[in-house]
């Protein structure tokens, strides 16, 4: 570009070399990326995202909330279920299905929108988003039926193998068939919620979690008092606030106003004007256009795309390094939380409720910068993703200063309120300073989110497996110095969570100083060129 009037611009090459641009076309590209995520719109997104991560865990909480009034016995059946449901289920859903789910239809609806704007895809044409969202709720279903009926056949193996004392067994096993025929629902949740937020929605999630927990907090004491279920009444109480939820989001998505997300049609009403009057001499052309765009609307129309589904399970399964790890290290916590003793356990279950909420919640962060990074990337480039995601996890940081102390300042009426067990809420609170330090490490997962956007989904598992090693290494020095105790068990996530927010963000600025993806794909980071090699290949060119 020389031409004498000042000095050459820097050439920044990124990645392979495919992508050059200019420093200040980098730099506006990182500026518009900042000021999206930081846009009332993506504020609100990430405040209802985390109301629907929330849901889960939050039925756990008021079924131990009332499941405590029965007893210390009860409130410890509980554990073996919060191992497997929240620490399972909840996270094999959101972080594998719900993650995938995300990032597959945000690049799908983004290259619709691109579509629609170079004339591609006409009014009546049947979209990509209608396609896959489909393909991913028919196969997250599907999974979350298998997982059920195995359940359901197998409580008592599924609780011993958690571990809890013999004498909450029985009581244990039985909650564990009752809820898990909620697990379907669960799944058809968890990949609903990355359709709507991928696509921008803040409202339907916010009505779907709103009704589950109304729910539940209904149904919980009628069938635990009135009708004299018990234990049981708290399981199936949850079960139908998880059904409702699905049903909620299902029907907006496949059969009220917010299809059109989806499948098209409100978008096209101008052009479908257009089209119709220049068809107005013509009765059978205006009735033919007019039937193929209300027939493109409608998901009936769209049939199972074998492969699509294949895609969306191999983009899930992508994720479950970072999948099984978490599993193994809450679950694995949980565990060895309930052989301390009856007290250590209840009281764990007390503190693990407290966390799951928060860190679910904040896995909104993963979420939203999931969805935001994975459509800049294809209409912006990687420069507007990196400003993105540097936006949201800095909103983490002071997001996660405030709620710890939060939390910190009502320890005590918070513990007392679930139980007045005493022995139980002194040994919460020996441990809650550290529960409340592993809180404010939760800012990294909106680097998480963003690097998966980036196309970095391979490196996320590594750092998971980094902090996983690091939490068994430290739970085994605990171990050989004296019996564990529940301090030690805490103490071990702290170095858990520490591990993972200082992964994340080295590898973040790795790819910032152009190292390449871990798998070897590159982004051009010009928004005059947006990316075609990652997301075009991988999730949808294949037809």
């Amino acid at each position: 570009m020389g031409d004498g009037t000042g000095p050459e611009p820097e050439i920044i090459v990124a990645g392979d070399g495919a992508a050059i641009v200019l420093e200040d076309e980098e730099a506006k590209s990182r500026k518009l990326g900042w000021d999206f995520a930081l846009s009332r719109v993506t504020l609100l997104q990430l405040a209802t995202c985390a109301a629907t991560g929330v849901a889960e865990p939050l039925l756990g909480t008021i079924d131990a909330y009332w499941v405590a009034t029965l007893g210390t016995t009860a409130l410890a059946s509980l554990g073996p279920n919060t191992a497997v449901y929240s620490s399972v289920i909840a996270v094999v859903a959101a972080h594998g299905f719900g993650t995938a789910a995300t990032r597959v239809m945000a690049v799908a609806l983004e290259k619709d929108d691109r579509a629609r704007k170079d004339g591609s895809l006409r009014p009546g044409d049947k979209t990509g988003a209608g396609a896959n969202i489909i393909a991913v709720t028919r196969t997250a279903v599907a999974f979350g039926v298998m997982c059920s009926l195995f359940i359901m056949a197998f409580p008592t193996f599924v609780v011993n193998c958690v571990g809890v004392a013999p004498e909450v067994v029985a009581p244990a096993s039985g909650y564990m068939r009752a809820r898990a025929l909620g697990v379907p629902a669960v799944c058809l949740i968890a990949v609903l919620g990355g359709a709507f937020q991928a696509a921008r929605d803040a409202r339907t999630p916010l009505m779907a979690v709103m009704l589950a927990g109304s729910t539940n907090l209904v149904l919980d004491p009628s069938f635990i008092f009135l009708l004299k279920m018990g234990f049981q009444g708290a399981a199936y109480a949850t079960v139908v606030a998880q059904y409702a939820e699905a049903a909620l989001m299902w029907w907006f998505a496949f059969r009220g106003p917010r299809r059109v997300n989806f499948f098209g049609g409100a978008a096209d009403l101008e052009c479908a004007e257009a089209r119709a009057l220049a068809a107005e001499t013509d009765k059978d052309a205006e009735t033919d256009a007019e039937t193929s765009i209300a027939s493109a609307c409608e998901p009936a129309s769209y049939a199972f795309d074998r492969k699509l589904a294949w895609k969306f399970f191999r983009e899930a399964t992508s994720m479950l390094g970072r999948v099984a790890n978490v599993v193994a290290v809450w679950a694995g916590t949980s565990a060895l939380a309930a052989r301390i003793g009856v007290y250590s356990g209840a009281a764990h279950v007390l503190l693990f409720q407290i966390v799951c909420i928060i860190s679910i919640a904040a896995g909104a962060l993963t979420t939203v910068s999931n969805a935001v990074a994975s459509r800049l990337q294809v209409s912006e480039g990687d420069s507007a993703a990196s400003g993105a995601g540097a936006a949201l996890s800095l909103l983490g940081v002071a997001i996660f200063f405030v709620i710890g102390n939060l939390f910190w300042a009502i320890r005590v009426p918070l513990l007392t309120n679930f139980t007045p067990d005493t022995r139980v809420v002194e040994a919460a609170l020996r441990s809650y300073p550290v529960v409340m330090m592993c809180v404010s490490t939760y800012f990294y997962k909106a680097l998480e989110g963003a690097l998966i956007g980036r196309g970095d989904a391979k490196s996320v598992n590594a750092v998971f497996a980094a902090g996983g090693f690091v939490c068994a290494a430290s739970l085994a020095w605990t171990c050989s110095k004296g019996a564990l105790t529940l301090q030690g068990v805490w103490h071990s996530l702290l170095l858990y969570y520490v591990a993972l927010s200082g992964g994340m963000l080295i590898r973040w600025i790795q790819l910032d100083r152009g190292v390449a993806p871990i798998g070897g794909k590159t982004f051009k980071t010009t928004p005059a060129a947006p990316i075609a090699s990652a997301d075009d290949g991988d999730l949808s060119d294949d037809d």
